[in-house]
């Protein structure tokens, strides 16, 4: 992952309407701003429909103040010095159409010129720029692994359409989007007119990228897609429409291309900009809008996308990527024309998996050497955590919004993702065992929809008196059925490692059945979190058909279920003061895990697998693992964390920090994705290795 500088140029209407302008950085761990300066700019000032003269008016418009000036000048050495780009957002007043219709993208260099002529800002192949547009629409649209990313390519030509626009080369553009997006999976609409509702349906299974060659004017207030109709014939679409379309998917896309003329307003100043189809797009919540903002020439949009798209695919940041697009046409008089739009904080829209590590020296291979070599030297202990099993159980966070939303939880909405905040408000409201029951209920629908075909037929209508006791066996019918086409599901692929001990969140017998499938004899432990956790845990010691004296190893594993076990729903974890009274039995007792695995846990390399950084279960885990006796024992060892999700707005560097710091002197390296991916890669590593 890349190292950037980052600058956000804001301008914005005071009290008395009155334009203001302010920079604002982080530099290292603190976030900086100058005062706000008066922005003495004519939005709508004729000149700045011409691209040279506007970069002028613009640079003295903008660097005016001495504050603004001499702190962008000071962000760009800092960045050149450390030989990082510099990454520059644009956040303009939502509420003044007028600034959305300036080429800004054609200011001019502060600080350079070239044979004492000026030059544009953009023209620096350092310079990341992209343009923010405010947006009540929530984003829904999730980062995906590189290798999993989707294209879809739509080139309207219709018939019908007046001379003054030029026929597009459909064989020369699909020829073009295909090769540029290779080798990301694209497909198109095959014999199928390129109306909207064909575009639709094509992305209502889930498309990350829509690319789309069309022609597109700024007509009347309004921003208009010419696409076609069933018949081929012109089909007049206006941008508000289309923007409702893709909004409304399922699965949005988090890349919207749009090869259109005028698809980004008409490259001048005025109040109905807003109306074309680029800002429309990012106003109702796509994630990120490559879009054309005048007349520009098919030959500079072809020349421009290439080179997107060859710098796209190799690291999947839009801003970047235009930003090398964007010099290769330098020389273009439609240079300026493309502009992106982009709610994205890093303006990345896939994510490629991999280790994180601030030690540049420090390579992936030796990062996976550590690993594979702790494995077989029987001195790693995976921790699985319950994301790992969200496409089998569903997620955690999605029932505690369900429940929320359902028994009208009343606090803050952002509590309504936290489900032992909210599952400690149903235990207040109902009884303290609604929480547990409640679950076992939500868990079986969630499989009724899911996993319908892969439930046995006498189990697909259980009564909620039957799901209780029967719950448990359900999943592992179905995670058998899962196994037995997926040979590269996550738990199969656990139990092939052979882990001497493993450490689970998981209250199913999933794993369980993973290990015994592959010829293992398992022994199932409980934390004795409370009572019941202790009186199963014992059953289990006596029905275990492995000798207690029996050294935990591959072909005798332990697996301990840290918080509960399915067969006795009073086992389980759930709400806060569980957590509580989790954390404190693991603080003040020894009898609460076996002494083989407390001694495991802390002589061991740690494989954390599956977990939310900021849920309840990943620190309490931690903090559970700090009150070990012997936690010195763990520096030698490697540990590695699954713990950043390329969704979230989670700063890599400070994470890794937050971590370390709970960790204390252990090493650690976090992982970037999720959890099935790094599994997948691990026995990779180790197949490849073994």
């Amino acid at each position: 992952m890349g190292n950037y500088s980052e600058l956000e140029l804001l301008i914005q209407q005071d009290s008395h309407g009155v334009l203001q302008a302010q920079i604002r950085y982080r530099l290292n761990e603190n976030y900086i701003q100058t005062p706000m300066s008066a922005f003495m700019l004519d939005p709508e000032d004729p000149q700045l429909r011409d691209p040279q003269q506007a970069g002028v008016i613009l640079r003295d418009a903008f660097f005016r103040s001495d504050n603004i000036k001499n702190e962008f000048v000071r962000v760009r050495t800092l960045s050149n010095d450390k030989r990082q780009p510099l990454r520059i957002r644009l956040c303009l007043d939502a509420s003044d159409d007028r600034l959305h219709g300036i080429a800004w993208e054609t200011i001019n260099d502060p600080q350079h010129s070239v044979n004492g002529e000026e030059v544009p800002l953009l023209h620096n192949r350092e310079c990341l720029f992209s343009r923010y547009l405010y947006s009540t629409v929530a984003n829904r649209s999730r980062l995906r692994n590189q290798k999993a990313i989707r294209a879809l390519v739509a080139i309207a030509n219709p018939r019908g359409l007046k001379s003054e626009f030029s026929s597009i080369d459909i064989v020369a553009m699909q020829n073009l989007a295909c090769n540029a997006l290779h080798p990301l999976q694209t497909g198109g609409l095959g014999d199928k007119a390129v109306s909207l509702k064909a575009i639709v349906e094509a992305m209502s299974d889930g498309v990350d990228i829509l690319y789309l060659v069309c022609h597109g004017v700024l007509s009347n207030g309004e921003g208009v897609l010419w696409l076609e109709d069933e018949q081929g014939n012109a089909a007049r679409v206006s941008g508000e429409v289309f923007a409702s379309a893709l909004s409304g998917l399922e699965h949005p896309p988090t890349l919207v291309v749009l090869c259109s003329c005028q698809s980004a307003g008409n490259g001048m100043a005025s109040r109905n900009t807003l109306a074309a189809v680029g800002p429309v797009l990012a106003r109702q919540g796509i994630p990120a809008v490559l879009a054309m903002q005048g007349n520009i020439m098919l030959s500079t949009a072809e020349k421009f996308l290439a080179a997107f798209f060859s710098q796209l695919r190799k690291h999947g940041e839009v801003d970047r990527a235009v930003a090398y697009a964007r010099r290769e046409v330098r020389q273009e008089p439609d240079w300026w024309m493309p502009v992106i739009f982009t709610r994205l904080d890093n303006a990345r829209i896939w994510y490629q998996p991999g280790f994180y590590s601030a030690n540049a020296e420090e390579t992936e291979v030796s990062v996976w050497g550590k690993i594979i070599r702790n494995i077989t030297n029987d001195k790693c202990t995976p921790i699985i955590g319950s994301m790992l099993n969200e496409s089998s159980l569903g997620s955690r966070r999605g029932l505690a919004r369900r429940w929320g939303e359902l028994y009208n939880y009343p606090l803050d909405d952002h509590d309504m993702d936290d489900l032992p905040q909210v599952a400690q408000f149903l235990s207040v409201m109902e009884q303290e065992v609604f929480p547990q029951e409640e679950f076992y209920k939500a868990t079986y629908q969630f499989l009724c929809e899911q996993h319908y075909d892969d439930i046995p037929y006498a189990s697909r209508k259980l009564s909620e008196a039957e799901i209780i006791p029967q719950l448990n066996t359900v999943i592992s019918d179905i995670g058998r059925k899962v196994r037995q086409r997926d040979n590269r599901d996550p738990h199969l692929l656990l139990a092939k490692l052979g882990f001497p001990i493993y450490i689970t969140t998981d209250p199913s017998d999933l794993l369980v059945d993973a290990l015994i499938e592959q010829g293992r004899k398992p022994r199932v432990r409980l934390f004795r979190w409370n009572i019941f956790s202790a009186k199963l845990d014992r059953q289990y010691m006596k029905s275990s058909l492995v000798p207690l004296a029996e050294k935990a190893s591959k072909d005798f594993p332990v697996i301990v279920k840290l918080f509960g076990d399915l067969r006795d729903k009073s086992t389980l974890v759930m709400t806060e003061d569980h957590y509580f009274e989790y954390l404190a039995k693991a603080s003040t007792s020894s009898v609460s895990l076996p002494r083989e695995v407390r001694s495991c846990l802390n002589d061991s390399g740690l494989l954390f697998v599956g977990f939310q950084q900021d849920s309840w279960e990943f620190r309490v885990l931690f903090r559970s693992l700090l009150a070990l006796e012997g936690k010195e024992l763990r520096v030698p060892y490697e540990h590695c964390s699954v713990q950043i999700d390329p969704n979230s707005l989670i700063d890599v560097v400070r994470a890794r920090y937050y971590i370390e710091k709970y960790l204390e002197q252990a090493k650690l390296r976090l992982y970037w994705g999720d959890a099935a991916t790094f599994i997948r890669e691990l026995d990779t590593q180790y197949r490849r290795r073994i």
